[in-house]
């Protein structure tokens, strides 16, 4: 394979490992947890795609597969007078077979950590709240392909608001988010927001959500010294179908699926994930 093809593939790689991160994001809410209420949930995810979103939004064949596994878990847990903190911490292990030659290129480790805190300051008919979430960057190195990460710290401020409603003993909800993520190094500000909407009959959960991360100033690929840089600042909207199912006290088991459906610079696709939770 020459040096210009393994370039474009280093750069799909690094799309796809950025790409993929906003699946994996702090979980979102306009409700606080009350003071010492815990939550705690491991799931296990499973992605892969031999597509990308380029430039222009156009979906694109990356030459061969690109998978990610990871183990994530997040929990919550309530300091009193609507304060919540939390904590999403990850370990990803990433993979690129080239359809050519069918080498496969694998790096593992830990991605951004993520932590927050919550404060909800309207308890009304409709619920709001305010989060800060910072993403520190892991323990992994700009060298080893597919990346783990793009090499930037990054700041999310946070609004929600979110309504629930009550009907013959079942339970409805929705929310909204929305907040502007500001990175450091070689990214550029995005925006992101999220939806959601939730039925609750009986011991189950029942959720639809959409992800959009979205890149405030779009720039092509470029070689920067000897290391070819894409830029981080992508933008990729993603659905998500979940279910939960309480199954014995506070445990419960759960469930998901997801697909990119739109996005530039970022990983097309879709994946899964299994996990349990404690509430």
């Amino acid at each position: 394979m020459n040096r210009l093809n393994r370039s474009w593939l280093k750069c799909v790689t690094r799309w796809l490992a950025v790409g993929c991160g906003v699946v994996a994001s702090v979980q979102a809410g306009a409700w606080s947890r009350t003071k010492g209420e815990m939550m705690a949930q491991a799931v296990g995810r499973y992605y892969q795609t031999d597509t990308a979103f380029d430039l222009s939004g156009e979906e694109q064949s990356i030459s061969g597969v690109f998978r990610k596994r990871e183990f994530n878990f997040y929990a919550e847990y309530g300091l009193g007078k609507g304060v919540t903190v939390l904590g999403n911490f990850f370990v990803d292990a990433v993979e690129y077979e080239s359809a050519a030659s069918g080498q496969i290129d694998r790096n593992a480790g830990l991605p951004n950590q993520e932590l927050g805190v919550r404060w909800q300051f309207a308890n009304g008919k409709r619920a709001q709240a305010l989060q800060a979430v910072v993403s520190l960057d892991g323990a992994y190195d700009l060298t080893d392909t597919p990346w783990l990460g793009d090499g930037a710290h990054w700041l999310e401020l946070w609004y929600y608001v979110g309504q629930g409603y009550r009907t013959e003993g079942q339970d409805w909800y929705w929310e909204f988010g929305v907040a502007p993520r500001l990175r450091s190094g070689a990214g550029d500000e995005q925006l992101h927001w999220l939806g959601t909407v939730g039925y609750k009959p009986g011991k189950w959960e029942l959720a639809l959500q959409l992800d959009g991360l979205h890149g405030r100033r779009l720039q092509a690929t470029a070689l920067v010294g000897s290391n070819v840089n894409v830029t981080p600042n992508f933008t990729l909207v993603k659905a998500t179908a979940s279910v939960l199912r309480r199954v014995y006290g506070r445990w419960c088991v759960y469930g998901a699926m997801s697909v990119h459906v739109a996005g530039r610079n970022a990983g097309a696709g879709g994946g899964a994930e299994l996990g349990v939770r404690w509430d």
